[in-house]
């Protein structure tokens, strides 16, 4: 996903990468800097941005952050995951 792509608001659908579990709804609930994270300028070596998000669907709607890293891939926790834009 590029920053430019995502609204607040906007719903997406995301899991594990190698998974083989159903994806897990979510929203996007705010979109950050590393300087917003409150995170060293180093981190721009690897972290583009942040998506700040939150599950739907569940009786838990616990929110959530995926790092967009400059390699172009996504991670939650750490774990690589794979996300799927839903259309409005």
């Amino acid at each position: 996903m590029e920053r430019g792509e995502i609204t607040i608001g906007q719903h997406f659908s995301w899991k594990p990468v190698g998974s083989i579990q159903m994806a897990e709804r979510a929203i996007v609930t705010g979109v950050r800097s590393d300087r917003q994270e409150g995170l060293a300028p180093e981190v721009e070596e690897y972290a583009a941005f942040w998506i700040e998000a939150r599950s739907v669907g569940r009786s838990s709607q616990k929110p959530f952050t995926i790092m967009v890293g400059t390699d172009g891939k996504n991670y939650v926790d750490g774990s690589e995951v794979s996300i799927y834009q839903e259309a409005p």
